[in-house]
């Protein structure tokens, strides 16, 4: 919530009022994750305790694959779905919903890898995770908030959920001896959709563009779920 103090306090009211408006509409698909990761939390608490991480190594690559279409597909629909929930004055912060609509991703694996710590009652490690992150969020969001920009609180939350991950990463690394997800393939993935996103807003008025990406995204999304169907008998 930092942010959001930050731009009240630094900005003003109306600045906050479009800022929440659209941060919210980028991070809506955190709803589907979540419900996702706590289905799957159970399944996870298992293969834990069954030492299957080779199975878990598998699933997390898995998600993150499924994600990307996914993303892709929520940006290219992006301007209609902030034209729904805001006036039209409001579409200055729409840059903000295409930062955040990156959130989910980190935030999902986080959640993952968290609940793999809990089951290893590591919880002390858990904790830090937590307060890393959000202690460097905000001591960058009180130096730049004088810039007075609404991208910038919205670029260091983003990196704080990033953030997020890679200590959680580190954290389990810690207890295993070995990263359960590809560090760098996971850190390209996330680079890649930072370009694909500020390349669909750049282009959000050409829509046989975002047609194009938008089928693309969709055939990928239906390859990633026929390649997940092994995880149906998994779990």
């Amino acid at each position: 919530q930092a942010d959001k103090f930050f731009i009240s306090y630094a900005i003003g009211k109306d600045a906050l009022g479009k800022y929440s408006v659209a941060f919210s509409a980028g991070v809506a698909l955190t709803a589907l994750t979540s419900g996702i990761m706590s289905a799957l939390c159970p399944w996870i608490m298992r293969k834990v305790r069954a030492e299957s991480f080779d199975v878990l190594r598998r699933t997390l690559a898995l998600a993150i694959k499924l994600a990307v279409p996914v993303i892709l597909i929520f940006l290219c629909l992006a301007p209609e779905i902030f034209s729904i929930l805001a006036p039209e004055e409001y579409r200055s912060a729409l840059p903000v919903l295409y930062i955040a609509a990156i959130i989910p991703l980190p935030l999902a694996v986080s959640q993952s890898l968290c609940s793999i710590a809990v089951a290893k009652e590591k919880t002390l490690g858990v904790l830090m995770c937590g307060l890393i992150p959000a202690f460097i969020t905000v001591g960058l969001d009180s130096l730049l908030i004088k810039h007075k920009i609404i991208l910038i609180p919205a670029l260091i939350t983003a990196l704080g959920y990033i953030l997020l991950m890679f200590c959680e990463i580190i954290n389990l690394k810690k207890i295993l001896s070995k990263s359960l997800i590809n560090v760098n393939k996971t850190l390209q993935i996330i680079l890649f959709l930072s370009f694909a996103s500020s390349t669909i807003y750049v282009f959000r008025n050409i829509f046989i563009i975002r047609i194009l990406i938008t089928v693309f995204a969709i055939f990928s999304l239906l390859y990633m779920l026929k390649k997940s169907l092994w995880l149906l008998k998994e779990s």
